[in-house]
């Protein structure tokens, strides 16, 4: 299920834009566990959100993109 993560990540959400980037595929993996553990617990899907928008506002200094990180 990690594995799934990560492509979600950088294929649908990638908010860097760097799916077409060959050396760029594991560009989100350091967000992977962080997620996983919350899937594993049963978030919400709120939840999930949330934490997804505040890695994009926090670690990437990027503004939050509701639809996406939903």
């Amino acid at each position: 299920m990690a594995k799934r993560v990560s492509q979600i990540l950088h294929t649908v959400w990638d908010p860097l834009g760097v799916d077409s980037e060959p050396g760029a595929q594991t560009e989100y993996d350091d967000y992977v566990p962080e997620i996983f553990r919350l899937l594993v617990r049963d978030a919400s899907a709120d939840g999930i959100a949330a934490r997804i928008e505040a890695i994009r506002r926090e670690h990437m200094g990027l503004p939050g993109h509701e639809a996406r990180d939903r």
